[in-house]
């Protein structure tokens, strides 16, 4: 398999779990509490995201895969999107 064809599927998967988070955020939105988070939540919250991205990158990276710093901070913004729908 090629570079670009290694790319194209990663960036198919990427804009996948995209659409899939969007869906989920926009219904779930019609139930939210108005909540606010404190700031211990939030450093959780963080601390798992960082955790799931990493292990995402440390995948790719087995798979020789190279991930570029905007694509980390993509991975970091859509599992934060997911985080909020789990």
């Amino acid at each position: 398999m090629t570079g670009s064809n290694v790319l194209r599927e990663r960036l198919d998967a990427l804009s996948a779990k995209l659409k899939e988070v969007t869906a989920s955020k926009h219904a779930k939105n019609r139930w939210h509490d108005g909540h606010t988070a404190t700031n211990a939540e939030l450093s959780k919250r963080y601390h798992d995201i960082k955790s799931r991205v990493d292990e995402d990158v440390e995948h790719e990276d087995a798979l020789g895969n190279h991930v570029s710093d905007l694509e980390y901070s993509l991975r970091e913004w859509l599992e934060d999107l997911n985080y909020s729908t789990d």
